[in-house]
């Protein structure tokens, strides 16, 4: 039951910065607040997508419990990649173009004209350590060395030469990366790559579904394992904010130039993903010999993140015989502590998310007839398995992002299980 089962993640993996003294919590007007050692954000019901993005990526935590945005927000890459879905889908013009009198005029003929503005943080939000999905890598591509990338983008109505508005440049990139996208089978690639996420997404209800059919009620236990070294020191973390400003930099001024082969930003990172990797499987391992914490586990689902600085880490659900497991808060704690004491040996830290009731909370014991809940406990773990469809780490060795225990065999013929 310890066995892992890694999933269809099978890619190769496995704003202006502040000083020190001006340094960004992230609050609610904007971004919500994140808790000492609570980068992810998975326990919040009304956080929405890029928050969720910038948490994720741009977010340094410093040992005073301080939470820093970094600069360079991510954020605009979801304008970015619907945006470009729109042109992949339809050949609509964004603006219309007509002459009155002499005179030239353009007005709105779509609601592509809506993502103008979004295109002029391109070259900002350009980062060589990631890797994005095939629609956007084709779009930063060819947005360098297409003429859209001197426009200003903040009015199309503004001239961009003698001839030309800024929206009729738009729209003649618009052609020519649709043009591109054709010959390239973009479209093909974009549906492979949106189908590993949902594949990831089918395989967990499969694989909860699997387990209820098997257990009348189940113990579900969140744990977030980190290492220490992600933690900045508050006294370096001027430094660190200069040296993520000077990566942006750097990563903006080679994409522009077309010499973005070197991964400027993978510096940052202080956690590499083998490190995780060999915790988390001596973890999985060493199961077999803890029956005091693991005896009555019968399943798992796992998640490997990334952030610019901390770099990588671990988030776990893991299931538990809700008929032998009750006190799932004191079990995570307990966990919690074999990560820091036995696997990393003092290199880690851990977070016990059962202890944190927040809004919609699912973790703890679920009932197999509790469908509402059963609903819910899926939509807050499909995260998991889908993290990762915007962007994500560039890799560094043969890995996956993402996995599950083995599904349980079925069980034999008998009595249906009756509501009680």
């Amino acid at each position: 039951m310890y066995n892992t089962i890694e999933n269809e993640d099978d890619d190769d993996c496995n704003a202006h910065a502040t000083s020190y003294t001006e340094r960004i919590p992230i609050n609610d007007d904007g971004k919500k607040h994140i808790s000492e050692n609570m980068i992810d954000d998975d326990r919040e019901v009304d956080v929405g997508d890029a928050t969720r993005l910038d948490r994720r990526l741009n977010t340094m935590l410093l040992k005073d419990g301080m939470t820093v945005l970094l600069p360079n927000s991510h954020d605009a890459l979801l304008p970015l990649d619907n945006f470009v879905r729109k042109i992949l889908k339809d050949d609509t013009s964004a603006f219309k173009v007509s002459y009155e009198g002499g005179g030239k005029r353009m007005k709105k003929a779509s609601m592509l004209a809506d993502y103008f503005g979004a295109m002029r943080n391109t070259a900002s939000i350009y980062s060589s350590a990631l890797t994005y999905p095939p629609h956007i890598e084709l779009f930063f591509e060819l947005y360098r060395v297409h003429p859209i990338s001197c426009c200003v983008c903040v009015n199309p109505w503004n001239r961009f030469d003698a001839d030309r508005l800024e929206g009729e440049v738009m729209d003649a990139f618009r052609l020519a990366y649709r043009k591109e996208a054709d010959l390239r089978g973009t479209r093909k690639k974009l549906d492979d790559w949106d189908r590993r996420s949902e594949t990831n997404l089918a395989r967990l209800k499969q694989y909860l579904n699997a387990l209820f059919d098997k257990y009348a009620r189940i113990v579900t236990v969140r744990v977030d394992f980190y290492h220490h070294a992600a933690v900045i020191d508050p006294a370096e973390a001027s430094e660190v904010l200069k040296q993520a400003e000077d990566a942006s930099a750097k990563d903006a001024a080679a994409y522009r130039s077309g010499n973005d082969e070197e991964s400027v930003s993978n510096a940052l990172a202080r956690v590499g993903i083998e490190e995780v990797m060999r915790d988390r499987d001596r973890m999985f391992v060493n199961m077999r010999g803890k029956p005091s914490l693991f005896e009555h586990m019968i399943g798992h689902v796992w998640r490997i993140e990334y952030s610019r600085v901390g770099g990588h880490h671990l988030h776990c659900a893991l299931f538990f015989d809700g008929s032998k497991v009750q006190q799932h808060e004191w079990l995570a704690q307990q966990i919690c502590d074999y990560w820091c004491d036995a696997i990393t040996k003092g290199r880690g830290y851990a977070h016990n998310c059962n202890r944190n009731r927040y809004p919609d909370y699912v973790l703890g014991p679920t009932d197999y007839y509790d469908h509402d809940k059963r609903a819910r406990l899926l939509k807050r773990l499909g995260y998991l398995a889908k993290e990762d469809q915007l962007v994500y780490a560039k890799p560094t060795r043969k890995c996956k992002l993402f996995g599950t225990g083995r599904l349980p065999q079925p069980k034999g013929t008998g009595r249906k299980r009756k509501k009680e």
